[in-house]
């Protein structure tokens, strides 16, 4: 992993079936992110758990500031 964290690709929905394990073993080890395509349409995206909390605690952040801003 490089100091600047996971590196993000695009895979197709089909490529993300036939490659899961191995995947989720990256993104575990916060290699990568993945964002899932179907018909060329971002539908989702593979993160890890410990940036999925990270995302959560910040929007928490955000809304904290906007219901007592200063």
């Amino acid at each position: 992993m490089g100091e600047g964290g996971p590196t993000t690709q695009t895979m197709k929905a089909s490529e993300v079936r036939q490659n899961f394990s191995q995947l989720l073993n990256k993104v575990f080890r916060r290699e990568t992110c993945v964002i899932v395509e179907k018909s060329g349409i971002p539908v989702a995206a593979i993160i890890s758990a410990q940036d999925l909390e990270r995302l959560n605690r910040l929007e928490q952040e955000r809304e904290e500031r906007f219901r007592h801003p200063g």
